[in-house]
């Protein structure tokens, strides 16, 4: 395999890498994106903590920060 070979196949999986991380962060927040949005609903509702807690997994100081 040529040097060019070798290079280009590196570069195509550091880009593949790249994009599979992007990916994930992605998916990550949007995640958390609804869990927040479902934990001030909830707050609206007047749900307690400990039961935003437990069906967004979201913390108390984080959920104290929405209100």
């Amino acid at each position: 395999m040529t040097l060019e070979l070798k290079y280009r196949d590196k570069l195509m999986q550091g880009r593949e890498e790249g994009r599979n991380q992007g990916i994930a962060e992605g998916l990550a927040e949007g995640s958390h994106s609804a869990k927040l949005e479902m934990a001030r609903s909830m707050i609206a509702d007047n749900f307690p903590d400990s039961t935003i807690t437990k069906h967004t997994g979201l913390s108390v100081e984080e959920i104290q920060t929405l209100k």
